[in-house]
């Protein structure tokens, strides 16, 4: 979250909340703000009374400098853990699901996918090693291959998820040009190609293929 010219990383926010004996569970994010870009805003788990309870920020305060305090805390007695749950939450508010965006959820889907398709790598690769018929031994390895790419495809899009979170544009309503029906005091363009043009024509014509090849296999561990 990029606030009045300082980087706050959301974790580290999160584990400051959490050790409060009041918070269950706690979500950061970044909401637009006209003077400082962006303000800290937290979303936790735990009893109505934290709304009125001092320790809380008194903590922080020992915890965190600060720009990296937030500034608007919600209490919820639960945190939807479901992104179904998420959209009843939003709609019961009144509040748009399309304006609030999905990016926490998407993250965690391709980590739960990449969580099981590595301990399917883990067992195919344990029997293709133990396996002496020569047939079987094939299949495991066709297999654990073809399980390689679903694991290299899955962390491609959560980088992507992970790369769009760190940028301050794609967490708000106007990721794809200025949002229609926001105001627009600074004249922000509103064309609907804005997301296409950066991940589209400027990668075309800024990023070569042989060096991101290059870095990939270097920094590519020697195994999963």
């Amino acid at each position: 979250i990029a606030t009045g010219g300082e980087k706050v990383v959301p974790g580290v926010v999160e584990a400051a909340l959490r050790e409060h004996p009041g918070v269950r569970d706690a979500v950061v994010f970044g909401r637009p703000d006209a003077r400082w870009g962006a303000i800290v805003c937290a979303a936790v788990e735990g009893q109505a009374a934290l709304h009125d309870d001092a320790s809380l920020p008194a903590l922080l305060a020992t915890l965190l400098p600060p720009w990296a305090r937030p500034r608007q805390i919600a209490v919820f007695d639960a945190l939807p853990r479901l992104k179904s749950e998420y959209d009843a939450a939003l709609i019961a508010a009144g509040h748009s699901v399309n304006d609030a965006g999905y990016l926490p959820y998407a993250i965690m889907d391709e980590h739960q996918q990449l969580v099981v398709d590595l301990a399917y790598w883990r067992v195919l690769r344990a029997a293709e090693d133990r396996e002496t018929d020569l047939a079987k031994r094939a299949w495991y390895r066709e297999d654990r291959i073809r399980r390689e790419g679903l694991i290299l495809r899955t962390i491609g899009t959560l980088s992507h998820y992970v790369g769009d979170g760190a940028q301050p544009l794609h967490l708000s309503i106007h990721y794809n040009g200025w949002a229609e029906g926001a105001e627009n005091p600074e004249g922000f363009t509103r064309s609907r190609r804005t997301h296409g043009m950066f991940e589209g024509d400027f990668v075309r014509d800024n990023v070569r293929f042989q060096e991101v090849e290059a870095f990939s296999s270097s920094a590519r561990p020697s195994a999963l």
